[in-house]
């Protein structure tokens, strides 16, 4: 991308007047550097950052974090995203086209596209048609927990009255994925604030797991969802048909309420500080163990020892999924590289899978839709759910 605009009242806004000297020239570079792509959102080491501005090395992860929120700095992926580039520069359907290209591609961060699209829904919601403009997560939790308060029960029907909420408050170390938010009303919204639901007065919702392909299918194949959908979003009337028009009317959710709901129950559990002590630390050390050895045993890569960042990547994880849930996706991903049908072969060590393929595999039936080979071909009888023998199967692997 060689050739961008740059608004020369970039200098008099009130956050970059705030921002130290290097500050300025960091976020100057981000927005004109040569990686930067249409979306803004691109890889790019703190060595490459320091060689072509000449700012110390040690000094950029500090700067990166001054330019919080205009810029999201994401540093095991080596990723950043300036958030006011796409709409800044947005001056063509070439160039918005691209840039969604580039934000669903696989190897972002799971919540990055969706993120990205809810930031610039106001831009997107004029597209018309021919882009593969998604759902946002605030759609998505509105259609999975059918546009009904989850505190009050209540129907939702005005956009007004619409608020996407945090189970656990962000403020209180709340996750910003779907095991942590719910569909509520204004009313509930405003009397939960920063509060627990428990600190409220209310029943601690159990949110599942949900994707964006779900959410589409949904819509696809229920008017009735559909209708609650456009209440709620009237900006996605003229874009409606033409986002629903490829999903495939046959298309299996394999979603395991039991085990979801088990799930939630444990997260919100342990976010309340329920799970302590030594008994915890014990249960968290066996259940490293118990997901280290299983990983082992699929033969995607194994791996000599169980390391530190491993057990800590396996107890980042298990604040947001269950040991059942983690194993599954495992599983499913180890279907997924060994099929021939599917294209997806990436073999991710243990660490790097949690980090940034789990959420991908959670569902088997979303993964064989996102990665087989032409489309999705688990309708029509090309690809079926492990049986029992697949899911024990050991696939001998190299030792890393």
């Amino acid at each position: 991308m060689a050739e961008r605009s740059f608004d020369t009242n970039f200098w008099t806004k009130p956050f970059i007047q705030k921002l130290s000297a290097r500050g300025k020239l960091l976020f100057a570079y981000l927005k004109t550097n040569v990686h930067c792509n249409q979306a803004g959102v691109y890889t790019i080491t703190l060595n490459t950052i320091a060689f072509e501005t000449g700012l110390p090395l040690k000094e950029i992860p500090g700067l990166l974090k001054s330019l919080d929120p205009e810029v999201v700095w994401y540093p095991e992926e080596n990723i950043v995203w300036v958030k006011p580039f796409f709409e800044e520069q947005a001056r063509s359907s070439k160039f918005i086209a691209s840039a969604l290209n580039i934000i669903t591609r696989d190897r972002l961060p799971e919540d990055l596209p969706e993120d990205f699209q809810e930031y610039n829904s106001r831009l997107l919601s004029r597209i018309t048609t021919g882009y593969p403009v998604g759902l946002t997560k605030r759609e998505c939790v509105a259609i999975r927990d059918k546009f009904t308060c989850q505190y009050c029960q209540k129907l939702i029907t005005l956009p007004t009255d619409y608020e996407m909420d945090h189970v656990i408050p962000k403020t209180r170390g709340g996750k910003d994925n779907y095991m942590n938010l719910v569909a509520s009303c204004r009313a509930c919204n405003q009397k939960k604030m920063d509060k627990t639901p428990n600190e409220a007065g209310f029943v601690t919702p159990l949110p599942k797991a949900f994707h964006a392909a779900q959410a589409l299918f949904l819509l696809k194949n229920s008017p009735e969802l559909k209708k609650g959908w456009l209440q709620l979003f009237p900006e996605r009337e003229s874009i409606a048909d033409s986002m629903l028009a490829n999903i495939d009317q046959h298309y299996s959710i394999l979603v395991q309420d039991t085990l979801l709901s088990n799930a939630n129950a444990r997260a919100n559990a342990e976010e309340l500080g329920v799970v302590k002590g030594e008994e915890g630390k014990q249960k968290a050390s066996n259940e490293a163990k118990e997901l280290f050895d299983l990983w082992n045993s699929l033969g995607v890569i194994k791996h000599k020892k169980l390391t530190g960042d491993m057990t800590r990547a396996i107890t980042a994880a298990s604040r947001d999924f269950s040991v059942a849930e983690i194993s599954q996706a495992m599983k499913n991903y180890a279907h997924i590289v060994n099929d021939e049908q599917c294209y997806f072969k990436y073999r991710w060590t243990l660490k790097d899978f949690l980090k940034r393929g789990l959420e991908k595999f959670l569902d088997l039936g979303v993964a064989l839709s996102n990665y087989s080979k032409g489309g999705s071909n688990f309708a029509d009888g090309k690809h079926k759910p492990l049986t029992k023998g697949e899911r024990g199967r050991d696939i001998r692997g190299p030792l890393r």
